[in-house]
Formats: structure tokens, C-alpha cells, sequence
């Protein structure tokens, strides 16, 4: 079905995908998950939600479904938190059963980064008016300074347990409890009362709240309503309808459950149609091909830069079976067709899908407008109702009537067999995805304005076959600068910045020093000039002509856990 509306936006949706009637709009999501009254996969048929990538260690559904219950019954107990009393901003906390657990309660869960520092994760935590945490073993020490900054009580810190070998040799605080203890007593306690929720309480409601640059501008907090999270599940499910199985399916994520595409689609949506998804700590080569091999993956979510990672080891790769793939389904970038087909070649027969989706969107967009180069705008149900306490930035992201504004400059093209296919041109709010990560250049750029040795700059993405791209700074020095070596002025920049950002944010694009920039005629600088000039530096070291600057560049962010800074989970 493709048509132009009364109001001239083209709207697409292939014919041979089913419209999507209906969604429950009074249902908590782990309700709709794990009742089959809502059309999910049979309990019985369906395969361990997740599996640990690690240990091979797992839950069945059932007991899954009994651990949020009895979760649930042990945090009212130690919170004082009643179902269906107080506001739903008291019960903010993390992760997935955690999470299921928080929605049981009513309250809201915040997924946030484990490259975090105390201080970010303090800020955080008092935006949100945070009142109990839970983190990974690793990251106590972290989350039990960020509390005690904030003033969470001590008590109300919870450890999730992590397979020794991800355990980094941390010994927990013998006084904190963890998730298991709290499961053992909530099982000794009696049931909880059920939701009561007026009708249409689902939409309203905040589910999760989660940080992005939003389409514009700095970071904020997307609040994801219960069902957003539920109408997304029900479109993806629906176009994956049109080629995939019923049969559920084993799928490995090696993403963050901060991202969206990692939470919304990979946990939620695979644990809605039966499937067991692997989860890994972080991308790891040999852990994950392990894994494939071990768990006979049949689907990876992944990004950009782990595709690069793979394609660039095919040696390695080949010394593992992984011929269970049958399919790649890939986001939060955008990805060049030489790099896909290296991958096909590497695994036979993969079906590879992109997809293109915002935390605005809850994950997985709706496509519009083709044959003209126009912003991309979205409506639908798992449109996000706004940003937690940010009215003026809700009204810029969306339409007085519900169209979401993303920001990108778009088309759609017919392909030969006459399908509609969107092209992303340009980010007309020029984000940095840094391993799908977004990054605001102009919330860098005015942190540095501040330093004594900057008088203006200009940060721009350069292309990084690691991480997809990286940020990096052209820099017009102050006076100051003047008398001191370049790679003096690059050091303390850098270090103003590593002390500051999580290291997705870091400068590893490298800093480069101009005597101008490029401007309009009303004095706004060219930013498509600068990518121009980073793209030529980055062909220069693409040849082995690397520039002293890149050298003394910050290290890359990757998703390792020992990092020293965290971030978002």
C-alpha cells in the first residue's frame, strides 16, 4: 500500500504485510510477554529466554515468570513500595527480570550504561530521582559511590551476580543483597495484589526511561511507555510474519541492554515470539563464535562495527562452526555494502536485514516519504509520549498531531522488483554513532569552548573501521595556546575530555588545529565542510600516513567491562 494522505505525506507499507489492527493499551509489558491471552508464542513450545553466553546457565520461561513475581514481592518487602499506591517515578531501577519485576511494582526502570563514571552515574540518578540500584558484580564498587553521592541508603543497592569468569575478581560486600537472595525471600512472602490500571493506562505510562541525544541537541531521558514497548514488539513481529519461521529460534546479543535495538528488540521482542537469546557481556571474537558454535545461533543482532570486527578476522572465523546462522539482523549505523558482502561470503546463505529505528521509536521505525529529499518523520505506536522533565525538547521532537521528527534527511526509491526502499542521506542532527552510540557534537563542543586554550572548534565524525565513526575536533587555539607545542594543547584537551565523557565520547578521531573555520554568511560553520576535511585526513591515514595527532588520540571505546569509566547500561 502506497499512497500520498490528504496532507501530502507519503505513506508506504508493502502489501504483503499484514496492517496491524490493534494493541493493548491497558497491559504491563511482562503481562503481555508471558500471558498467552495476548497471542504470544506457547509457553511450553518456547525456548529459555535467555541463555548466559558464558556458562550456558538458564531459566526456563516458567521460572522466569515466578522469579519477577517473587522479585517483585521482595523488593515491596525491603522498598515499602506498595502496587498500587504512590507515583511511578518512586521505583526507577535496572535491567531486564529486574525490570519486569519494577513494572510488577508499577514503578519505572532507567537501563543505564556500565561505562558510567560515579560522578555521570550520581547525575543521573538525581535526574531521574532515583531510589534503588542495581549493578553487575564488576560494578559496586562504581554504583555504591554514585548512591552514596546521591543519598540512596546502602541497603537499597542490590548486586546482580555474574559468572566468575565476567566477575573480574570482584568479592562482594558481604552486607549487599543479591538478586538471587532477594528472589529466595520473595518466595517466602506472601502475593502481591494485582495491577490496577484505568484503561489506557499502558499508554501513558512510563515503562523504561532511556538516555539518547534525542533528534537534536543533548542528552536526555526517552520516556518509553509500556505500550510503546508492546506496539513494537506486535510491527516488528508482523513484517517478520512475511519470510521468517514460527518456530522459535536461538539468537546471540552482544549489544548493552542500555541500547534500545539490544532491550526492545533482541530481550522483549525474542522473548515474545519463544526464542532463547544468548547473552554475552560484551563482544568478545572468540567468546561469541564460541558461543555460535556451542548454542547453534541461528539469528545475530549486532551493529555496525562488530560486522567490521568479524569480516576482519575471517581467518579466525572459519576455525569455528557457525553454519546454524541463517540470519543477521543489523542497526543503530549505517553499514557499507562491500563490508555486507564479505559477510555473506563468510556464512553462506545468511539473510542479512537492516533496520533503521530511534529510542524515540522504541527501538524499530516506521518508514514515510519517498522520491523527495525531506526530514523523515514517524508516527505510530511505539512513538514515545516525550522526554522526562524536558518539555521544550518533547515540542521539537514532536508534531502537535503525533508525527515524531527524526532529524534525518531521507528518500524512498523503488528498487527493480518495485519495492519501496528508504535511503538515509544525511543526519540533519548531525550525530556521531560510535558503536551505535549516539554522540551531540554540540555537547562536547560547548563543554571545551570553556577551556583556556580554545577559542572555537568544530567537532565532526571520522569514519573508524572499529567503531563505525568517532568524534573529532578541529580546534582554533586561543591566545593562550600560543606559546605551548601542539601536542601539549592535544594532551590537555584530551584530558579535560576523558575526565569528563564516558570514552564513547572521547576525541579518538584525534584534535587538529585551524586558523578558521568554515561559515555561512551568517557566520554558522560549514559542518559539511569540516566532515569534508576529516574524510580527506581519514583517507591520508587510511593510506599509512597517519598524523602525529591520531597517535596521541584517546583509546576507542569498546564494550569491555573493565574499562574504567562506565556509562550507560
Amino acid at each position: 500500500m502506497e499512497h500520498y494522505d490528504e496532507s501530502g505525506l507519503y505513506i508506504a507499507c508493502p502489501d504483503h504485510i499484514p496492517k496491524l489492527h490493534s494493541v493493548p493499551d491497558t497491559l504491563a509489558i511482562h503481562d503481555f510477554l508471558f500471558k498467552e491471552d495476548y497471542g504470544r508464542h506457547p509457553k511450553s513450545d518456547s525456548k529459555p529466554p535467555f541463555i548466559c553466553g558464558l556458562t550456558g546457565s538458564y531459566y526456563t520461561v516458567l521460572e522466569v515468570e515466578r522469579r519477577i513475581e517473587q522479585l517483585a514481592c521482595a523488593l515491596a518487602k525491603d522498598t515499602g513500595w506498595q502496587v498500587n499506591e504512590g507515583t511511578v517515578m518512586d521505583k526507577a531501577i535496572d535491567t531486564v527480570t529486574v525490570s519486569w519485576a519494577v513494572h510488577r511494582l508499577n514503578g519505572v526502570s532507567c537501563p543505564t550504561s556500565h561505562m558510567h563514571s560515579a560522578q555521570s552515574l550520581s547525575a543521573q540518578l538525581k535526574t531521574i530521582g532515583c531510589k534503588v540500584l542495581f549493578a553487575s558484580a564488576p560494578l559496586i564498587p562504581t554504583a555504591l559511590e554514585a548512591a552514596a553521592s546521591f543519598g540512596i541508603p546502602r541497603q537499597h543497592v542490590f548486586v546482580i551476580e555474574v559468572p566468575r569468569a565476567g566477575a573480574n575478581g570482584m568479592q562482594m560486600p558481604s552486607d549487599l543483597k543479591t538478586v538471587n537472595q532477594l528472589i529466595q525471600e520473595g518466595a517466602r512472602l506472601g502475593a502481591l495484589p494485582a495491577l490496577q490500571w484505568p484503561a489506557g493506562q499502558g499508554a501513558r505510562q512510563t515503562a523504561f526511561l532511556m538516555s539518547s541525544s534525542g533528534t537534536t541537541g543533548h542528552p536526555k531521558n526517552v520516556c518509553i511507555t509500556h505500550k510503546n514497548v508492546i506496539s513494537n514488539i506486535l510491527q516488528f513481529l508482523t513484517f517478520e510474519r512475511s519470510y521468517r519461521e514460527e518456530k522459535p529460534q536461538t539468537i546471540l546479543n552482544v549489544l548493552p541492554l542500555s541500547h534500545a535495538l539490544a532491550l526492545i528488540l533482541a530481550a522483549h521482542h525474542s522473548t515474545y515470539r519463544g526464542d532463547s537469546v544468548v547473552m554475552m557481556d560484551r563482544f568478545d571474537l572468540h567468546q561469541s563464535l564460541s558461543a555460535i558454535e556451542k548454542h547453534k545461533v541461528e539469528i545475530l543482532w549486532m551493529t555496525p562495527p562488530l560486522i567490521f570486527a568479524i569480516t576482519g578476522a575471517s581467518s579466525i572465523v572459519k576455525t569455528y562452526d557457525i553454519s546454524s546462522v541463517q540470519g543477521l539482523r543489523v542497526g543503530a549505523a549505517s553499514i557499507d555494502k562491500d563490508t555486507l558482502e564479505r559477510f555473506k561470503a563468510l556464512i553462506p546463505g545468511c539473510d542479512v536485514i537492516q533496520g533503521y529505528g530511534l529510542t524515540e521509536t522504541s527501538s524499530l521505525a516506521v518508514m514515510a516519504h519517498r522520491g523527495r529529499q525531506r526530514e523523515l518523520i514517524i508516527r505510530g505506536g511505539s512513538i514515545v509520549p516525550g522526554y522526562y522533565n524536558d518539555a521544550d525538547a518533547t515540542k521539537m521532537m514532536l508534531t502537535p498531531d503525533g508525527w515524531l521528527r527524526t532529524g534525518d534527511l531521507c528518500e524512498f526509491r523503488r528498487s527493480t522488483k518495485g519495492h519501496s526502499n528508504l535511503f538515509v542521506l544525511d543526519r540533519i542532527k548531525e550525530l556521531i554513532k560510535v558503536h551505535g552510540m549516539q554522540v551531540a557534537p554540540a555537547e562536547i563542543e560547548a563543554f571545551l569552548r570553556s577551556n583556556r586554550l580554545v577559542a572555537d572548534l568544530s567537532i565532526v565524525p571520522v569514519p573508524s573501521d572499529l567503531a563505525g565513526e568517532v568524534p573529532r575536533a578541529y580546534v582554533i587555539n586561543t591566545e593562550a595556546a600560543a606559546a605551548l607545542e601542539e601536542t601539549v594543547i592535544q594532551e590537555e584537551l584530551h584530558s579535560a575530555v576523558n575526565a569528563h565523557f564516558p570514552p564513547y565520547k572521547r576525541l579518538s578521531g584525534g584534535i587538529a588545529f585551524v586558523t578558521e573555520l568554515p561559515r555561512t554568511p551568517a557566520g554558522k560553520v560549514r559542518r559539511d565542510l569540516v566532515r569534508q576535511m576529516a574524510r580527506k585526513y581519514y583517507e591520508v591515514m587510511k593510506k599509512g600516513r597517519e598524523l602525529e595527532s591520531f597517535r596521541a588520540s584517546a583509546q576507542l571505546f569498546t564494550f569491555d567491562t573493565d574499562d574504567d569509566e562506565d556509562e550507560d547500561d
